[in-house]
């Protein structure tokens, strides 16, 4: 089991309706993220193995409207799944790079804006 923390993925903008897209400065962001991760070593490269995990996540991102003064809050929650390569360079150190795609609901909060809500993605490569 693994608990990372760590920052979440940025604001780009929200497409709000009847206003069209709303440019976000983002200015912090947090994810937290509980997982089941296991690895499996070759057994004919033992130095050499294959990650495969999944789990939830809850992320948090703050920011402003470019060039303007309206705030936007974003909140998710989601399941998140992982997949990679790992590399043993000793005893106890571990190298991973581990691509994930990330999926759920998310709300948004914007100043002078009414609340929503809507689907959520994230995706990168953890190493």
């Amino acid at each position: 089991m693994r608990v990372t923390i760590g920052s979440a993925p940025g604001i780009d903008d929200f497409d709000v309706d009847g206003a069209g897209d709303l440019p976000i400065d983002d200015e912090n962001g947090a994810q937290v993220e509980l997982l089941l991760v296991q690895r499996f070593w070759s057994k004919t490269h033992p130095a050499i193995g294959g990650v495969l995990g999944g789990g939830i996540f809850f992320a948090k991102n703050e920011g402003t409207e470019t060039g303007g003064t309206d705030e936007a809050e974003l909140t998710a929650f989601g399941l998140i799944g992982q997949g990679g390569v790992a590399f043993k360079l000793g005893e106890h150190v571990v190298i991973e790079a581990v691509p994930y795609f990330g999926f759920g609901g998310a709300s948004v909060d914007i100043t002078g804006f009414s609340d929503g809500g809507g689907a959520y993605f994230s995706y990168g490569v953890k190493g």
